[in-house]
Formats: structure tokens, C-alpha cells, sequence
């Protein structure tokens, strides 16, 4: 298929391998690779949400290669866990796409500085190359990770030192459409929906957590009920609740999987 929806099936398989959906293998170690070579290796730590887009993100290390790499230093990693891998085999097209996506994946999560010997600054461009014998990232960020970054990975310390830390999306169908709508096939007659009985439809959890600042997150009171302040969560320390009652709903309503996610690193 076209590089650009290649990018989006692949991001699919990533997340479905993740999770083990759609009949996929379990994996957290994806090998990026063409029918000939490989060109990088993502290993997954964790899956975080992204409250600003109110989507997911992948934080995961990647590690790019290019076929003039020396990859001695890293083969007895890489071989070490090379069974609990599975790979995605992409056309040329698509890879010229991730060769471009990537560095910006890198930039979303960067607590690093660009060096003055950066590459992009040499090479003048971003990626670097698009050549398969050359580099399309720069260095700048490598072994740059949080404590305790794949710490159920052994050699990990060993892996890091070439790798980067990238913030995969989820990649949404866009709303402008440039394609001739002549030529798009016409959609099948709705079906007549089934009498069904009436369900109680869950409220969402990714809401916007500015619209709720200085409420309580359960009814939107603004004072407690005996008076004074709003109750803090003392695990987050952002949700706000005007009593024990409202804390306890919220908590079992979903705040028990957003907590965690809204605690400082």
C-alpha cells in the first residue's frame, strides 16, 4: 500500500502487538525492517497516555540502523532477546516515511540538547539521509532515559547507549480529503438498526482536566461539603472532591487508571 497508510498499519500492528489483538503475537520488541534489511528496532517500556491530545503514546527506545553501521558493539544484545522479537516488513515508500516521523517521535519526548557537532546541524537537513548506507538520526539523544527504563530487559544499560527514546501516536484519519469524491465507491444502504435493550453509557475518562480546576471532579461543587477547601487526591495531588463519597466514585469511575498517569515523574 502507499507509504503514508503503511505508516498507519504499521503503527496499528504495533499496538495490537502490544496487546496481543487481532490474533497478533505479544511482543514489546518490534524489528523494523524492508524485505532485505533492517532499519531500526523499537523496545517498548511502556504505554502512557497523552492527556494534552487526550490519546495514547508508545514511550519506547529505538535503535536505528543503517547498513554502514558497525553493529559489533550491540549483536550480543540484540541476539540475546531476538526470539521475544516480531517483525514488521515495510516497502521502500513507507520506510522513506519513517525515516522523516521518527526524528520528530524522538523531539516529543527529548529531555536532551542538541550538540554543536549534531548531524542534523552538519548534514543541513532532517532526516540526516534517507539512504540505506547512511545515518537518518542524529546521536545527540543516545542512552538519554529515565531510571529504571526497560528494567525487565537484561543488558539494558548495554542496549541503551544506542538508542533513543521515541514517543509513538496514534495516528487519527485526517478530516480534509483531497481525494475526487466521484471517484470513491458509494456507501452500502444503512441497516435498519436492532431493538435493543437500553444501556447506561460510561462516561468518558479523557476529559479536559483544565475545564475541572477548582471543582470536584465527581459533581463539579466548588466547596467542600462541610465548608472550606476542596478535598486534594493524595495520590495525583490534582483531582479535587468536596467529600468521601464523591472521591470514592470518581475513584472506582476510572481515576484508579488515571492517577498514576498524572503523578510526576
Amino acid at each position: 500500500m502507499p507509504g503514508r497508510l503503511g505508516v498507519k498499519e504499521t503503527l496499528q500492528s504495533i499496538y495490537a502487538h502490544l496487546v496481543g489483538a487481532e490474533g497478533q503475537a505479544q511482543a514489546k520488541i518490534i524489528q523494523f525492517c524492508t524485505p532485505t534489511s533492517f532499519f531500526g528496532i523499537l523496545y517498548i517500556d511502556s504505554v502512557r497516555m497523552d492527556l494534552s491530545n487526550q490519546t495514547l503514546l508508545v514511550d519506547a527506545a529505538y535503535v536505528p540502523f543503517h547498513t554502514g553501521a558497525d553493529m559489533t558493539p550491540l549483536v550480543a544484545v540484540l541476539a540475546a532477546r531476538r526470539d521475544d522479537a516480531v517483525g514488521i516488513k515495510m516497502k521502500e515508500d513507507e520506510v522513506a516515511f519513517w525515516k522523516h516521523l521518527l526524528p520528530g517521535f524522538a523531539e516529543r519526548c527529548r529531555q536532551w540538547q542538541h550538540k554543536p557537532t549534531c548531524e542534523y546541524k552538519v548534514a543541513g537537513c532532517i532526516p540526516i539521509s534517507t539512504d540505506p548506507s547512511k545515518r537518518y538520526m542524529c546521536t545527540c539523544g543516545y542512552g538519554v532515559f529515565p531510571t529504571n527504563y526497560l528494567k525487565d530487559l537484561k543488558q539494558s544499560k548495554d542496549l541503551l547507549k544506542h538508542a533513543v527514546r521515541v514517543a509513538l501516536p496514534v495516528i487519527f484519519a485526517s478530516p480534509i480529503n483531497t481525494d475526487d469524491p466521484a471517484s470513491l465507491p458509494s456507501p452500502s444502504p444503512p441497516a435498519k438498526p436492532k431493538a435493543q435493550a437500553p444501556v447506561d453509557t460510561p462516561e468518558p475518562r479523557l476529559v479536559d482536566l483544565g475545564a475541572k480546576e477548582g471543582t470536584c471532579w465527581e459533581c463539579g461543587a466548588e466547596r467542600h461539603e462541610k465548608g472550606g477547601v476542596l478535598d486534594r487526591c493524595g495520590g495525583c495531588k490534582m483531582a479535587r472532591y468536596c467529600s468521601e463519597v464523591c472521591q470514592k466514585k470518581d475513584w472506582k469511575k476510572g481515576h484508579r487508571q488515571l492517577c498514576p498517569q498524572l503523578k510526576e515523574d
